[in-house]
């Protein structure tokens, strides 16, 4: 081998030894930085949290309206589903019947009224004979029994006339109370009155609105340490707001003025009713709503709701400790608020919990937290 060609293999050698080197240190791995994520702390303080509680609403007042006279319905005087005050005439029945009867009446009235006062004036006269001993005394107590008879049947008269009057004022019937009235269960024709008393319609009173709803005896029990109990003003009994089916809240506030005795021993609730205005006649009897307590919750740690993740453990949220190590910390998670969640057991307001990047973070691995300063959503 010539001296030329050696040269030229020590050259190629030497090069090929030196992209190997080159090779491999450009493969040589390299740990990539722990991933980024944000960090905030919980906020801590007072907050307003919402007791709820299943309602329905009632009427103050619901009046049967019906016929007290046997008669034949003669008007209908009213709007179905109209507001009537009371004294708004509702109905007649045909009062012919008893307009004779009245007259009857008084005319029986006078009758005993006449009667009467000859009585009267013959005890007199006997009384005159008797002291001028023209008479016996059994002559003057018969006619003294005479007078005490009259007078019963005057009496007795005067009663048969207050009642045709009132027979006769029934034909006329009037809304008993203000509110918004039904729809007429019997026409203008039909007879009414002659199988007891008949249902004519309904009135229910549109304000104020009752509530209906139950506490659970752990409420209860936070109600009554608290001192939360109905009074009979609404400037001293709780406050309470009312949440409707649709999701909006009703505006008038309203206030607890009453609640049972005790509890149901088959629910284990005790039943509480609130009064709310209705002015514009909103609410209806027999609606479905929520009855909202505010009660507030002094130095809450609250996160944001979506911070809160769970698993067959439990509920959790994650923290990154002080040497940057994602941790999972299990939580007892309260009611949901304006500010956010609040959590009742788990975190203090010192942890720093990841609000983002929630994917790149996980239980025992080591994160470059940003933080984004305290939370208060």
């Amino acid at each position: 081998m010539s001296a030329t060609s050696s040269r030229y293999i020590s050259i190629t050698t030497m090069v090929v030894a030196a992209l190997i080197a080159g090779c491999a240190k450009r493969n040589v791995f390299q740990e990539p930085p722990p991933p980024p994520v944000t960090v905030a702390f919980p906020f801590e303080g007072n907050v307003t949290v919402f007791n709820i509680m299943t309602g329905q609403t009632d009427a103050v007042d619901m009046v049967d309206v019906r016929a007290r006279v046997k008669g034949f319905l003669q008007t209908m005087d009213f709007d179905p589903g109209s507001i009537v005050e009371e004294g708004d005439l509702l109905f007649t029945i045909e009062p012919d019947e008893y307009e004779a009867a009245l007259e009857s009446a008084k005319g029986a009235l006078s009758s005993a009224v006449a009667q009467a006062r000859l009585a009267e004036t013959t005890y007199q006269r006997n009384q005159q004979l008797y002291s001028n001993e023209a008479i016996s005394e059994l002559d003057l107590l018969a006619t003294k029994a005479d007078l005490d008879l009259a007078k019963g049947n005057v009496e007795q008269a005067q009663a048969a006339v207050r009642t045709a009057e009132l027979n006769l004022g029934y034909t006329k019937i009037d809304a008993p109370i203000t509110g918004r009235i039904s729809r007429e269960l019997i026409g203008v024709g039909n007879l009414v009155g002659s199988d007891g008393n008949t249902t004519l319609t309904t009135i229910v009173k549109m304000e104020p609105m009752y509530v209906y709803f139950t506490v659970d005896e752990r409420m209860m029990l936070n109600f009554s340490k608290s001192g939360v109990r109905p009074r009979d003003t609404p400037e001293d009994s709780p406050q309470v707001s009312l949440v409707l089916a649709d999701g909006a809240v009703y505006p008038q506030e309203g206030y607890v003025d009453f609640a049972d005795n005790r509890i149901n021993p088959q629910t284990g609730t005790l039943e509480a009713r609130a009064v709310f205005p209705n002015p514009d006649y909103v609410l209806l009897p027999g609606l479905f709503a929520n009855v909202r307590f505010a009660e507030i919750k002094e130095k809450a740690i609250v996160v944001p709701d979506a911070v809160v993740q769970r698993d067959l453990a439990g509920d959790y949220v994650l923290v990154v400790g002080g040497d940057d190590v994602v941790e999972r910390r299990g939580v007892k998670k309260g009611p949901l608020v304006e500010e956010g969640r609040i959590i009742n057991e788990g975190l203090k307001a010192s942890d720093r919990i990841v609000v983002a990047g929630l994917q790149r973070a996980r239980p025992g691995a080591k994160v470059t937290p940003q933080e984004q300063g305290a939370q208060k959503q």
